[in-house]
């Protein structure tokens, strides 16, 4: 009879932690995750000479890279093995526009590191599409010249170049 007790109290246990577990793994309204096959959103991501710069100004002739990051630690990490490799990604003949996006506080610091709109860009972050929130940092979206997510990267990893790398090759030119 005890064993019993015991049993069913554990069921329950174990029943309430999935049922909270999957509440809290759920996204909020409204805020989708982002997967391959969604088509991007577009947003302004820069500015030259009075003239704004818009994601789907970059779809159609380059891949994309957008890179979200906030100052936690390993945003940081991936910023310093980003930075030592982003000259791998925009050699001359390169395909490929970068956006590096820093979440400071209510604001967005976007910067295009592949030059056409070089420079940083400031902007409040509530103007990045809710199609973009994360909910960890760093984030990262591969984006093929259709404008569509062929990789959507969470957190961080000492592999995180060679994964977008890889993701970069898999797209048919």
């Amino acid at each position: 009879m005890l064993i019993r007790k015991i049993l069913l109290a554990v069921a329950c246990i174990v029943a309430l932690s999935v049922i909270v577990y999957f509440i809290i793994a759920r996204p909020p309204a409204g805020i989708p995750y982002l997967k391959p096959g969604d088509r991007v959103q577009d947003f302004i991501v820069g500015m030259k000479s009075s003239t704004l710069y818009r994601l789907n100004d970059f779809i159609g002739k380059y891949i994309v890279v957008i890179a979200f990051s906030t100052d936690n630690e390993n945003s940081i990490k991936f910023r310093k093995k980003a930075e030592s490799a982003i000259k791998e990604f925009v050699l001359p003949e390169s395909s490929i526009a970068w956006f590096s996006i820093e979440k400071d506080g209510i604001h967005a610091v976007i910067n295009e590191i592949t030059g056409e709109s070089s420079g940083a860009y400031r902007t409040l972050y509530s103007n990045i599409p809710k199609f973009y929130c994360f909910s960890s940092y760093p984030s990262l979206i591969v984006v093929d010249k259709k404008g569509m997510i062929n990789m959507v990267y969470t957190g961080y990893s000492p592999t995180i170049i060679a994964d977008i790398k890889k993701a970069i090759e898999e797209i048919p030119q």
